[in-house]
Formats: C-alpha cells, structure tokens, sequence
C-alpha cells in the first residue's frame, strides 16, 4: 500500500481532517502532521485529538514562529517521518517557511520519495502587494519560494489562476490544478440535524445570505446597495472591522428593517443557517492585491440546494458555474439584477446546485490528487 505523508497546517480543526480521511478511502496508508495549537480569530486552542476510528495516523506537533508564512515544526518531525513515505504533499504555500522545511526533510531523510508542494496565490507576490515592513524580509520570502521550487518534484493548484501565477514565478515542473474540496456529507447532516430554520422575525422573502468576514474586500457594502434596488432582505452572518459602517449605510439606504446582522457563530451552526436563505450571495470586491481564491460557503451552499450569486473575483466564477448567477464586481446594479434573477430560476438552479456541490467533495479532490501522483511516480 503506497504511503503519504500529508503536512497540514489546518488540520488541528477535525473538520479539516476531512482530505486524509478522503485518501485513506482511496487506497493510501496516510499519516498526517498537524500544529497542536490552532488559531481561531484572536484565541489560541488546542488542536482535537485523533479520532481512535480514523483510519489515518494523525501526528501533532508545535509550530514555532510568525504564523502562517514564517513558522516550522519545532517537534512532531521525527514521528511523522518515522516511515518511508511514497508521496509527501505539504499543503502550506510555496512561500511558505513550513513548505521548505517539509520538502528539504524529505529529501534528506526519504530522497526516493515524491516531493509536492501546494499554491493557492492567484495573485503573484509583490513588495506592493504585500507592504514588507524590510527589504530583508521580502528578499527572504522569494529566497524560501525558489527553494521550494527547487525542491518540488510537483505543485498543486487550488485555483486555475494559481497556475499562471506559478508559471511566471518561475516553477518549471509538473502542476495540476486540483480544486480545494468540502465535506459536502458532513455539511448536509449538520444541516439535518440543526433546528428547523425559524427564520427572523420581520424578514420579507426572498432571504438572501452572505457568510464571511465583514472587511472591505468581501464588498458587502455593495449587496446592501443592491438590495436597495430590489425586493426581499439579507442576513449577515460574520463579524469584523466594517460592522458598524455597514449598519449606518443600511439606515442610510433605508433598508435597516430588511437586514439583520447576526455576527459570528460556530462554523457547525452554519449549514443550519444555508437552509433559510433563498439565495447565498458572496459579492467580493477584487483589489490589486487580494481576490477570493476558492468559496468554502459557495460549496457548502449548494450542497443543501441554494443557489449562488458572486462577483468576477478570482475563482467564483468557477466555483458557481452554472449554478447561480454571476455579477460584475463591485457593481451594485448588476448584483441587484442577478438577485432578482436567481430567484425567478430558483427551482432550476437549486437542481443544479446540489450537482456542482460534488465537484468539490474531498473525495474529488482524493481522486486527482492520486492521479496526479500516480503520474509523476510513472515520469521518474
């Protein structure tokens, strides 16, 4: 039975266990390393312990450094790599402190086996971009990348534009773009299980949705402007920086009846949440440095039938296909036209939802991330 070792800086959350389940389902003996401590918002917790029935190894060890991009395992190493591996995929960026120290262990300690690295960035790396306070330390970020790039046999793409941006930082080796991937069951028992929706008290119908963090670039000063335009009312689950400017726009707009601002609420509360909404709706304002890079809530809408309205950013478009509705970015008119026609094609597209949602399954990400390995095993 071929082996992977699977380093996962998210994996401390069981939920993200979810991809090493998936590929132990598909053949492969896994191990997988994951930080003991995880960072939910401003609090530090402690991972989950393994599942005694998972039929993957989990190994815990502690990060050490400035997280996500400039920190290692201080411990956790040794074990994960106590047995030769056929495949290491190490799902930290390819900028990434924790990607070199993965790859450069493998090559060290296990050489036969397949290096793989993974890339989400579909915007390319920049000093505007990301304003280093230090020539230093920006030098060094590109120094990390080409390291890996080095010592990569092969990169993984989460999105079609991570390739692009791949390709002209200079990775000249084998990459697949494998879309990320939900626990699309998991999703529709929590929705099953929740309470049936009550719905907000004083709410019209149509319900649309919005489920994300309440910053500038996820443009929800937009949808309050759309839904201005249009009939029914919006429910805003999340929390952030941009709460109280979007409360007074909303009694600016004289829509303050028709929103409801629910602030954040446990990830596992979510599903139950998707039920109520007649359309999820993810307006994101693309910039020069950030445009959405996947849509976890987009899949996890359309897993329970909800269809999807999103703007041109990043990999939306994508994600949604011909489930929803696309709009043009940060264009309150078109997104109040699109609200208006994912409602008169409801039925169809909640039919069509349900369908897409199992493009981005993790066992859809298991089974391409194997073919992926089982080609570059065949090239060497």
């Amino acid at each position: 039975m071929p082996r992977l070792l699977l380093i996962d800086p998210n994996a401390g959350d069981p939920a993200e266990r979810s991809k090493g389940l998936a590929l132990s389902r598909h053949g492969w003996d896994v191990t997988v390393l994951a930080p003991r401590r995880i960072r939910e918002g401003a609090r530090v917790v402690e991972a989950a312990p393994a599942d005694p029935a998972a039929p993957y190894r989990l190994v815990l060890g502690d990060l050490v450094g400035k997280p996500p991009n400039r920190c290692i395992f201080l411990n956790g190493n040794s074990e994960a790599f106590a047995e030769e591996p056929t495949v290491v995929l190490v799902l930290a960026d390819e900028g990434f402190a924790l990607a070199l120290q993965a790859l450069l262990e493998a090559r060290l300690r296990w050489p036969r086996a397949l290096r793989l690295a993974h890339s989400l960035q579909n915007i390319p790396t920049s000093w505007r971009r990301h304003g280093q306070p230090l020539v230093a330390l920006y030098a060094a970020d590109c120094a990390v990348e080409a390291a890996v790039f080095g010592l990569a046999h092969g990169m993984i793409a989460r999105n079609a534009e991570a390739v692009e941006v791949l390709r002209g930082r200079g990775y000249r080796g084998p990459i697949a773009h494998i879309p990320w991937g939900v626990d699309v069951d998991a999703v529709r028992r929590s929705a099953q299980a929740a309470m049936a929706p009550a719905g907000e008290p004083g709410l019209e119908v149509p319900r649309f949705g919005f489920v994300g963090r309440l910053v500038p670039e996820k443009g929800v000063d937009t949808l309050l402007r759309a839904l201005a335009r249009t009939q029914g009312s919006l429910v805003l689950v999340g929390d952030g920086p941009e709460r109280e400017r979007l409360e007074l726009l909303s009694r600016e707009l004289g829509i303050a009846s028709r929103v409801r601002f629910l602030g954040s609420v446990p990830r596992t509360a979510i599903p139950g949440l998707l039920r109520d909404f007649q359309a999820l709706v993810l307006p994101s304002r693309q910039t020069a440095g950030w445009k959405e890079q996947f849509g976890r809530v987009l899949v996890e809408a359309m897993a329970l039938g909800i269809p999807c309205v999103g703007s041109r950013s990043g990999a939306i478009p994508a994600v949604i296909g011909e489930a929803g509705v696309v709009f043009e970015n940060d264009d309150s008119r078109s997104l109040a036209d699109a609200l208006e026609r994912v409602v008169a094609n409801r039925g169809r597209l909640s039919v069509l939802a349900k369908a897409r949602a199992e493009l981005f399954t993790w066992d859809r990400f298991a089974e391409s991330s194997i073919e992926f390995f089982d080609a570059l095993r065949t090239r060497r």
